[in-house]
Formats: structure tokens, sequence, C-alpha cells
């Protein structure tokens, strides 16, 4: 019997006392179920704020048929939302946060309550490369020198819902688990909720978030539509993308076709996380600055 908030979260070291909410279930075959939208996956990975609203509102929808909501007994600002960590510009999962919540607050309204809470969870270590082509073993290693922080006062004694879109092979909440013991907070309740959950992925590999993150988008022709939509919200793998290419003609193509706001926002994302300072993304970061600024001489708009 869990007596204390100490003692409940002491259970959360055990994965299988967590409470999860999943929309969909994949089974690592190299395919993708009829029901999974692995194209608009592909496009919300990349930015797509129409998929990340519809993403968010289908998790809403889900969460809002558990026990957890349905028995819920509190004031509604008592319940916490956060998502994936992040220093300055926030991944993919954080738009979906914010669909999620405008759905959620909808729900706690109509119950005559008051509107739930955002918290941010901050990382203090980025880096380099595409996360969703790591493996298991690399993701781990990864998240051991990060470091995560959030406010442990304000989310203490409440229910704490932590988004993400998928779950491969649970590095990311063991992490997000480990900072809530580490610190010391004493949540009401939490709760992880994913659009999506791989079943197997040991037999598929990690890889698999990769081969859904390119299920559509394999080249910036393919980003360029999603970039110049007015729904667009540019994230933390777009930036990475553009920063990785070695196709450097297609790069300025991109850059001027995707308009200045575009390339102000890149600027100031790649700088807020310090992206700019990483070798591996040195020379990109003054291509793209040039490109922006209108100083290459290759580039012609």
């Amino acid at each position: 019997m869990i007596a204390t908030l100490t003692d409940y979260m002491a259970t959360q070291a055990d994965p299988a006392q967590r409470e999860r909410v999943i929309v969909h279930s994949l089974d690592g075959t190299w395919q993708t179920e009829e029901s999974f939208p692995a194209i608009d996956y592909s496009r919300f990975k990349y930015g797509c704020g129409a998929v990340a609203r519809r993403f968010g509102e289908e998790m809403a929808d889900a969460f809002a048929q558990t026990d957890t909501f349905l028995n819920f007994q509190g004031t509604g600002d008592d319940i916490i939302i956060t998502a994936s960590p992040y220093k300055y510009i926030a991944p993919a999962a954080s738009a979906i946060k914010k669909y999620f919540t405008n759905r959620l607050n909808s729900y706690l309204v109509e119950r005559g309550l008051q509107s739930a809470n955002i918290v941010k969870m901050t990382r203090s270590v980025l880096f380099e490369g595409d996360y969703g082509k790591l493996t298991e073993e690399a993701r781990t290693a990864l998240l051991k020198r990060d470091k995560l922080s959030i406010d442990r006062d304000f989310v203490a004694g409440k229910l704490i819902l932590v988004l993400d879109d998928i779950k491969i092979t649970g590095s990311h909440e063991e992490k997000v688990v480990s900072m809530f013991l580490d610190q010391g907070v004493e949540a009401e309740k939490m709760v992880f909720l994913y659009y999506a959950e791989l079943q197997n992925p040991a037999e598929v590999g990690a890889n698999y978030e990769n081969y859904l993150n390119h299920f559509l988008v394999k080249s910036m022709d393919d980003l360029l539509p999603i970039v110049t939509n007015a729904n667009f919200i540019l994230n933390a793998r777009v930036c990475k993308y553009l920063l990785s290419t070695r196709d450097y003609p297609a790069l300025a193509n991109f850059i001027c076709n995707a308009g200045k706001d575009f390339g102000y926002n890149l600027l100031a994302a790649i700088i807020g996380d310090g992206y700019h300072t990483m070798p591996m993304y040195e020379n990109n970061f003054h291509l793209i600055r040039m490109f922006v600024k209108g100083e290459a001489n290759s580039l012609v708009c």
C-alpha cells in the first residue's frame, strides 16, 4: 500500500509500476499499421503544426478516458503538463504539448475546473547528430551526460503529465524519472503519455524511430513545403537537419526559398542552443549565416 508521496515516487523506479497512455502501438515489423499515420508523423517531426495539433488532441482525448482523469478530484490547476526537455529551441514534442493542453483545458472547463499548468523541463547538455539514428547503447550513454531540471517546488504534490511523441527504448523516460527521484520531487502522481510506442525495440532496434522520422521527409525538397506553410513550428530537428547537410547548393536554395523570417528564426535558434559552437555544425552555421544575410555569392534569390 502506498501511504505517502515519498512511497509513491519510490514506485516510479520500477517501469512496470508507471502509468502510461498510448494512442498507437507499433509492432516494429518495418511496416506501419494502417491506423498509424506514418507520413503525417514524419511531417510532424519536421515542424508541421497542423499534425501536431491533431496528435495533441488525440492524446488529450485518450487521457480523458482514463480512470486517472475520470476520477480526478483536484482543482485543475494542480495538473502539471511537461514534455521533452530543451534549452532554447523546443523539440517537436513541445508542439504536441501546446495542443494537448488546449484540449485538456476544454475538458477541465466542462467540469467547472481551472486550467492546467505548463512547466518546462530544462536540459543543460546538448549534443551533435540525430538522436533518432542512435542505438540504444548510444542513447543511454548520451543521456547519462545530460542534466535535466524542473521547478520541484511548483510541481510538488500535483498530478504530473509527461508527454512525448514516441517511446522506443524508454531511455528518455528513465532519464526523466531519475531526475524526479534525484531532485526529491514529491508528485501526487505521474503519467507518461505517448502518441506511439514500439512494442519490441530489442528485436527491431532503436533506429526504427529514424525510419519513422524520415518516412516522408528524405530531402530538403520534402522539407520546404512544410517550412513555408503558415502552421510551421520551428524545432530542434529542423535546425540539426540543415546544419548537417553537405549539399551546399541545395542548402542555399532552401534558405532562399524559405524566406527571411525563417532564416532569422533559424539563426536565432542555432545560436540560442549553442549549435554554432559545435565542430560538426560550425561550417554549415557560417554558410547559413551568409545565406541569410545575402553575403554568399552563390545565393540568388
